[in-house]
């Protein structure tokens, strides 16, 4: 009986808080003419929808910090889920008393973009030999990876009561960027061919066409190498010098 009379106390005060709202509410409106009854009573309208449905306010809003150009050819794309793990260890009593690790996860699809910078060092030379055009492009470098928010997933795989999951989850947060940026790195691999290929095409769509435009034979595109690979072997013959762009 002594547990049940707090909650039964609560409900009288906010029975009696409901009825004195409700008198008073009315005495208003009693005295409010016309028009202002009608407009009160939609107020208590919509104050009365709000609590049956509740209410959900959506705002955007958009700060722009920095533009600027860029002048990028973009060769390759990887999606992927992608892992990413942190394991935090501490001890107290001055390291005397080891407490129990807390490894934390982010699961994310990423989307990696890679590019070449058509403002860097780009070379094209004539490979008599062979008829053909050996290009040295700038080496890959890729934009910031986009992760997509809607399916991250936060998983605690060690947790103990004795730790703050929640500051490990933050610590990996603030981790991302740089942890982002050395998985673009390490797919480097994954992509370079098809970074190659595109590369090649947009070389002969772009370059070799118009520059060999009336030529009987249009020449193709023998190798690409790109400025981050290991220095690409030198041509079997001596070229006959780097191909300059064509005359109108």
């Amino acid at each position: 009986m002594h547990a049940a009379t707090p909650k039964l106390a609560a409900i009288a005060a906010a029975t009696l808080a409901v009825t004195v709202i409700g008198i008073y509410t009315v005495n208003r409106l009693a005295a409010v003419p016309g028009e202002g009854v009608a407009q009160a009573g939609a107020a208590l309208e919509r104050i009365a929808a709000a609590f049956r449905t509740g209410t959900v306010t959506v705002e955007f809003r958009d700060y722009v910090t920095r533009t600027r150009g860029t002048n990028h050819l973009q060769v390759a794309s990887l999606q992927s889920v992608d892992t990413f793990t942190r394991t935090d260890s501490t001890a107290i009593f001055w390291d005397s008393l080891r407490l129990p690790d807390v490894t934390v996860q982010l699961q994310t699809p990423v989307e990696y973009i890679y590019f070449l910078d058509l403002d860097g060092p780009w070379r094209f030379q004539w490979e008599e030999d062979r008829q053909a055009v050996r290009v040295d492009a700038p080496g890959l470098g890729w934009n910031t990876p986009a992760v997509d928010l809607a399916r991250l997933r936060i998983l605690v795989v060690d947790g103990s009561l004795l730790r703050d999951e929640a500051d490990a989850v933050d610590r990996l947060k603030r981790q991302m960027p740089e942890l982002l940026h050395q998985t673009a790195r390490s797919k480097l691999p994954l992509v370079r061919e098809l970074a190659r290929r595109e590369t090649r095409r947009f070389v002969e769509n772009w370059f070799v066409a118009v520059r060999f435009h009336d030529a009987a034979v249009k020449p193709h595109v023998s190798e690409v190498y790109f400025a981050d690979e290991p220095p690409a072997a030198a041509p079997a013959t001596p070229a006959a010098g780097l191909l300059a762009p064509a005359k109108d």
